[in-house]
C-alpha cells in the first residue's frame, strides 16, 4: 500500500515514514489533541477534584493541617506547614498574650488555634494543587499522559501519615533531649 500522505510504500496499516494510518488506500487521522492539565488533575484527584481544585479553602486542611497534606501525598508541604505552625507559635503566642493580657492562657491558645485553622485551611488546597501539577508533569515526561498511573499517584496515602507522625515525634524527642542536655 502506498501512503496517500507522503507516498511511502508500506506493507501494513501504518506508514513507516510519517506514522499515518493507512487502510485500503484511505488516510485516517489520529486525534493528537493535547491532554490538558485540568483533565489530568481530575484524574489525579478523582472524586475529590471539586473539593480541592474548585474551592479556595479546605476544612480538612484547616483541622488537620500538615497531616492532611501528607495524606494527599504532599510530604514536603506537610513539613513546610508544620514549620509555619511552629514559627507562628513562637511569634504569635507572645504577641497575643501581650496584646490581650487580661485573657487567660486558654483564651490565648484558642485565638492562636483559630488563626492557625484559617491559615492552614487557606494554604492546603494551593499547596496540594501545586504538588499535584509537579507530580503530573514528572509522570507525563516519564510515561506520557497515562491516566492509570496518574490516578494511582493521586490516591491518598494513610501510611505516609503514620510515617510523618513518627518522624515528628522522633524530631521532638531529639529536640527535647538536646534542649535538656545543654
Amino acid at each position: 500500500m502506498i501512503c496517500p500522505k507522503c507516498g511511502t510504500e508500506n506493507k501494513g496499516n501504518f506508514c513507516i515514514k510519517c506514522g499515518a494510518i493507512v487502510k485500503d488506500n484511505t488516510l485516517y487521522q489520529i486525534n493528537t489533541k493535547q491532554v490538558s492539565t485540568n483533565t489530568l488533575l481530575e484524574t489525579y484527584f478523582g472524586l475529590d477534584y471539586n473539593k480541592i481544585v474548585m474551592k479556595p479553602a479546605n476544612i480538612f486542611g484547616g483541622i488537620f493541617g500538615p497531616l492532611y497534606l501528607v495524606y494527599r501525598n504532599c510530604f514536603i508541604g506537610g513539613f513546610i506547614l508544620l514549620f509555619i505552625q511552629i514559627g507562628l507559635g513562637f511569634l504569635l503566642l507572645p504577641v497575643i498574650a501581650t496584646i490581650l493580657p487580661v485573657m487567660k492562657p486558654i483564651s490565648t491558645y484558642l485565638i492562636f488555634a483559630i488563626i492557625i485553622f484559617f491559615l492552614q485551611g487557606s494554604l492546603a488546597n494551593p499547596m496540594i494543587i501545586n504538588h499535584a501539577k509537579r507530580k503530573i508533569n514528572k509522570l507525563r515526561k516519564k510515561y506520557g499522559p497515562n491516566r492509570e498511573i496518574i490516578a494511582k499517584a493521586g490516591e491518598p496515602n494513610f501510611a505516609l501519615v503514620i510515617i510523618f507522625i513518627l518522624l515528628v515525634v522522633l524530631i521532638g524527642m531529639l529536640a527535647f533531649y538536646f534542649y535538656n542536655t545543654y
